[in-house]
């Protein structure tokens, strides 16, 4: 926007007016008529420019409360915005928090948990030190194979996979390969066995024995001792035990002065014992050692050795299906000979007898141990 200065233009016309004041009073008053029209063209000039200055300086203060209201608006969003991002770092702080507490009580936990794992690994031999088992024993279909043993005095029961029953002078036991077989005799009952130019009246009676239906255990883990299994059929037993004890005695193989061997001689495991008892410990963790035995090397097995307790014992009776109990036989001939007489007799299916798998007889006079055992194994 331009602006003239008219004041200077009639200034500098007064003083050429003045310097030049020879001119004619219409001249004159031509001259400032031209002046008067002149300064009334600058005062609207000036009165417009007032208009359009008063005009700007009103957009300029609408202009500047609307920024103003822009501030303070921004201002206010600021605010706002601050107090959310204070409230959220407050709730993110909160969060932190509550998380490194939770970390803190997992890493104590973890810490209590890996406690308890060395003390109960360090605390696993005593563990096995005092071990009660209970367990029901499954039924198990006893025979009769054929095998006895000598009747001693004070003879006792043993809870095993072999049972032992008593035989009188006078009987016989007869295992068949069927069980219809001995059911069919036993449904007979009296049996006239033709022995010649005689006659044999013998009884038929079913075979029960005792065996365990519920078994409580108390077993404790000997200290110093170990027992050592699969031990091969090579050698005598005293050079068996002098080579485990020379090994075991070594400490190259986590083993110890030995105080003791004993050799079991139902199963051939052998007994070891130390003088002190972490040696024990240290080879039964251990478990597999393979041992040079006759230049030759074996993998053998050390356990604890158990020493048991029998707390509760409930027994039983089971019918042995394919085994009969013959009664009543004199001494009329041979025992030999009339054995075979009595085999031959039951064998044949006319007399309702079937193939025989084992046959005993204990003449009057003499008495006998027979051994049952689970049927599917071999004495």
């Amino acid at each position: 926007m331009e602006f003239s200065d008219p004041l200077c233009s009639d200034m500098s016309q007064d003083c050429s007016l003045r310097s030049e004041d020879t001119r004619s009073p219409q001249e004159k008053l031509k001259a400032i008529k031209e002046q008067t029209k002149t300064h009334m063209q600058n005062f609207e000039r000036i009165a417009e420019d007032n208009e359009k200055l008063a005009s700007a300086q009103k957009d300029a203060q609408k202009m500047w409360q609307e920024f103003d209201l822009r501030i303070q608006k921004a201002l206010l969003d600021i605010e706002s915005s601050k107090s959310d991002l204070e409230s959220q770092a407050a709730d993110y702080k909160w969060k932190l928090n509550q998380a490194k507490m939770e970390q803190d009580e997992l890493l104590k936990e973890k810490g209590q948990l890996q406690e308890e794992t060395t003390r109960m690994e360090s605390q696993l031999w005593d563990l096995k030190q005092k071990t009660q088992k209970t367990t029901s024993v499954p039924d198990r279909n006893m025979i009769f194979s054929g095998h006895t043993v000598p009747l001693l005095p004070q003879a006792e029961f043993e809870v095993t996979p072999h049972i032992l029953y008593p035989i009188e002078g006078g009987t016989a036991l007869v295992t068949f390969e069927e069980e219809i077989v001995a059911q069919k005799i036993l449904e007979i009952g009296t049996h006239e066995v033709k022995l010649g130019d005689c006659f044999l009246r013998l009884e038929a009676q079913p075979v029960d024995v005792v065996l365990p239906k519920h078994i409580e255990i108390e077993m404790h883990v000997c200290e110093r001792r170990i027992l050592i299994s699969n031990i091969p059929q090579v050698g005598t037993d005293e050079q068996i035990l002098d080579k485990l004890e020379i090994f075991f005695s070594k400490q190259k193989n986590g083993g110890g002065e030995v105080e003791q061997t004993e050799m079991m001689p139902d199963s051939r495991n052998v007994i070891l014992a130390f003088l002190d008892d972490k040696v024990a410990q240290r080879l039964a963790q251990k478990e597999l050692f393979e041992v040079s035995l006759f230049n030759k090397t074996y993998l053998l097995k050390v356990t604890p050795f158990l020493n048991g307790k029998i707390r509760e014992l409930q027994m039983c009776r089971s019918r042995c299906s394919r085994t009969v109990q013959l009664v009543g036989i004199p001494n009329i001939m041979e025992e030999d000979a009339l054995q075979d007489s009595l085999e031959i007799y039951f064998q044949k299916p006319s007399n309702g007898g079937g193939e025989v798998d084992a046959f005993v007889y204990v003449p009057l006079g003499k008495s006998v141990l027979a051994v049952f055992e689970e049927e599917g194994t071999v004495i």
